[in-house]
């Protein structure tokens, strides 16, 4: 694969990136794959988090600097993931951020995730979001800022268990947030009525995300049971 070519990744492929970079936990996504497994599904991860060396069936790769080449690259990379193996469907978790939060609050501009758009088409992508009182207008406008960058709709959404703190944030140029209470976060959560939200710190959460999950899937792509 030595080759400036871009190679079709024939197998589903779930994103799953944070809104901005220091929400995303990569326990929550090997849960995820576990989840699937319990279905007999097999389901590969890639991801650019050092956390993957410690798991099965992941994979990590990570990006090097912003170029036509890291996206042949990436894309060359999977391919070969997906030849060498039989999996359902792959998993790519992001630790990056795709939001821009303001001007001062613009991360990498969502330039890595953007990347990887390029080098691997996204079937399914779930934001991590951090918490606040969401309605469906602002949960529009976070999809939006999304779909800015990534030019696709955001299928599912992930409340985190962080808050941003906008003063220490605006302070230090780069995010900063604080963990909300454990009560507080599950009554604020069970106050949304949307079936595209989720809080995957749960473990009923992540089941009915993986169902949602095979659902949206299963609307334009088979999903073969091993």
């Amino acid at each position: 694969m030595n080759t400036n070519e871009i190679f079709d990744i024939d197998i589903p492929v779930i994103y799953i990136a944070g809104i901005v970079c220091c929400i995303n936990e990569f326990e929550q996504i090997q849960k995820l794959q576990i989840s699937f497994h319990k279905l007999g599904y097999k389901v590969g991860v890639i991801s650019n988090s050092k956390e993957v060396q410690r798991c099965k069936e992941c994979y990590y790769c990570d990006i090097r600097e912003y170029s036509v080449e890291e996206v042949f690259r990436i894309n060359h990379l999977v391919k070969r993931i997906e030849n060498e193996n039989d999996y359902d469907l792959l998993i790519v978790g992001l630790v990056s951020g795709v939001g821009i939060l303001g001007r001062k609050l613009v991360g990498d501009f969502g330039l890595e995730i953007y990347c990887w758009r390029r080098a691997v088409p996204i079937d399914c992508i779930v934001l991590n979001i951090l918490y606040g009182n969401y309605t469906t207008e602002v949960l529009e406008l976070l999809g939006k800022s999304v779909q800015d960058v990534l030019g696709i709709d955001v299928d599912f959404y992930n409340i985190v268990n962080q808050m941003l703190d906008f003063d220490e944030s605006e302070k230090n140029n780069a995010i900063r947030t604080w963990l909300v209470a454990e009560d507080a976060f599950e009554h604020s959560f069970l106050e949304i009525k949307s079936e595209k939200v989720f809080a995957l710190l749960y473990e009923d959460e992540i089941e009915r995300l993986r169902n949602q999950i095979i659902t949206r899937l299963n609307k334009y792509s088979q999903i073969e049971r091993v």
